[in-house]
């Protein structure tokens, strides 16, 4: 920018007279710069919404499965002889468990090599060996067993010994304390076992006698693990075995059978569905208050000059109060939490097997395993009311009935006992920390522990129906991205305008300043020139 100096003949502050005149443009500025502002808080606010929806999305989305549903424990009767864990396909019931051997793996302890101190660095040669061979070392049995050939000579060190054995394949130390090779297989299992030859046919010592390796004395062979789970034998390299959704891990023999006991994890599926409950909530609640904040009419966002002339705890409060208000009584927002409180507040009809009884609507009427749902005059039923009737009636020998989380004891307050802005959050009925319902009986828990595949049929049917109307609201438009709630794509197009006529403005806002600075300028000419024919007019007159 010119540096101007205006106002030296004319006295004048130009400065301020140009601002004054150019108000009108600079004013247009502030105004699309805050309106800019306000979008980036707006979009902000927006995109950690949206975050918190697809996470809630994803997790109903896996809820949809019976996986999510079928947690099991495991407990067995004598815990020092193994331990037992069960996964979603583990049957529910007791087995017998007969433990026969644990896996060992191969281990070999080297004869004391000298009394005399012996390093890493220790040649063959400084314990009395001379020549030279190949020690062959096999690891492993049969088709699989995989030989290397160690060479030696009598300038091979410990550190080389020990370096070739584990490049082998198997774990190898020196004791320089008791001058010992300690050598053990990676694994567990017959097949870990390993073995040594040597070529050696000269006089003296071979290497491996040189180097306490020779002997077998100290060898434990590799073995494999043997059980027997309800009568039948399994052998594994290792001391777990996992059969028919069971992790078994043996740790000792027995004598007789052990019993091991799986059932449902009646627990952690009441704590699933709290979690679920507790994550809506917080996103539900959270919705409700941004829709309901208090109105910021007649707060902007702040200019610099603003900002001088407050403290930061006065700017931060201001601005807060305008981030609050950015989504209150948005259309967006609230689409997004009616079809989430619609979603919720639907039921399931089904019997206590959990089979649905679904509406064909191409067929124009309810269906029940695969088939057509009739009443006791075999006709189809294909209306609700008729539905209703029909549950109440003695034609109902499946035990058919509606569901919907009020059922399992699973509710809100309602808007007149509800905290504000919490009248859509959901509350269990005996929940130890809900101090609004602990005190009810737990239906919840009693349904899990009593009829499991009712309460999972339920929630995998609830879990659907939120995830497809939370999905609708998520798909790919011109106007917003996929996986996204609002109009991203819109909104960033709109800040990119923005960005423009603040531009095109302050274009404008330059031109109109250099125009009356010009003009100032053109009088300041004028007013030096006159002040000067002035002067020599004054001095002409005195000397006459």
């Amino acid at each position: 920018m010119a540096i101007r100096m205006s106002g030296m003949i004319s006295g004048l502050d130009t400065d301020a007279i140009v601002s004054e005149l150019v108000k009108a443009y600079s004013t247009k500025v502030e105004t699309y710069e805050k309106a800019q502002t306000k979008l980036s808080w707006k979009q902000d606010a927006w995109k950690s919404l949206n975050s918190e929806v697809y996470s809630l999305y994803k997790t109903v989305g896996n809820m949809r499965y019976s996986s999510a549903y079928s947690l099991k424990t495991a407990s067995v009767s004598d815990s020092t002889k193994a331990t037992v864990s069960a996964s979603s396909e583990a049957v529910n019931g007791t087995q017998k468990l007969k433990i026969n051997e644990l896996a060992q793996s191969a281990y070999l302890t080297g004869d004391e090599i000298s009394s005399s101190s012996i390093t890493t660095s220790t040649t063959l040669a400084e314990l009395g060996y001379s020549g030279s061979e190949n020690i062959e070392f096999t690891v492993g049995t049969g088709d699989d067993a995989k030989t290397t050939s160690i060479a030696i000579d009598e300038n091979t060190k410990i550190s080389d010994v020990l370096n070739q054995l584990k490049s082998a394949g198997v774990n190898a130390s020196f004791d320089t304390t008791y001058n010992r090779f300690y050598v053990s297989a990676k694994t567990s299992g017959a097949d870990s076992s390993f073995s040594f030859s040597t070529d050696y046919s000269g006089e003296g010592t071979s290497a491996l006698s040189t180097l306490g390796l020779a002997s077998t004395d100290n060898y434990i062979e590799g073995k494999d693990a043997e059980i027997e789970l309800n009568g039948v034998t399994y052998t594994g390299n290792s001391n777990s075995f996992t059969i028919n959704g069971l992790t078994i891990n043996a740790q000792a023999v027995t004598t007789d059978p052990i019993t091991i006991t799986t059932a449902t994890d009646s627990q952690g599926l009441y704590d699933k569905i709290k979690s679920f409950l507790n994550d809506y909530n917080d996103l539900i609640n959270e919705m409700t208050s941004l829709y309901n904040a208090d109105s910021a009419k007649g707060y902007e966002p702040l200019t610099d000059d603003e900002k001088d002339a407050m403290s930061e705890t006065e700017i931060e409060k201001w601005e807060t109060k305008i981030k609050d208000s950015l989504l209150r009584r948005d259309s967006t927002l609230n689409g997004i939490m009616s079809v989430m409180i619609n979603a919720m507040s639907g039921s399931v009809t089904m019997d206590t097997n959990g089979n649905a009884v679904t509406y064909d609507s191409d067929a124009g009427y309810y269906t029940y395993k695969g088939a057509a749902l009739v009443d006791a005059d075999g006709n189809n039923i294909t209306n609700s009311t008729q539905l209703r009737s029909f549950i109440n009636s003695s034609a109902n020998t499946e035990g058919i009935s509606t569901y919907s989380l009020g059922s399992f004891g699973i509710k809100t307050l309602g808007v007149l006992n509800a905290a504000d802005n919490e009248q859509y959050a959901y509350h269990i009925d005996g929940d130890e920390d809900d101090s609004d319902t602990s005190g009810n009986a737990d239906k919840l828990l009693t349904a899990i522990n009593q009829n499991p595949e009712v309460v999972e049929a339920f929630f995998k049917n609830l879990s659907s129906n939120l995830y497809s109307a939370i999905d609708a609201k998520m798909k790919s438009t011109t106007l917003s991205s996929a996986y996204t709630i609002y109009n991203d794509k819109e909104m960033s197009q709109e800040y990119s305008d923005y960005t423009d006529t603040i531009s095109d403005w302050e274009d404008k806002l330059q031109d109109l300043e250099d125009y009356y600075y010009d003009k100032f300028s053109a009088m300041e000419t004028a007013l030096a020139e006159l002040q000067s024919n002035t002067s020599a007019l004054s001095t002409l007159l005195g000397t006459g």
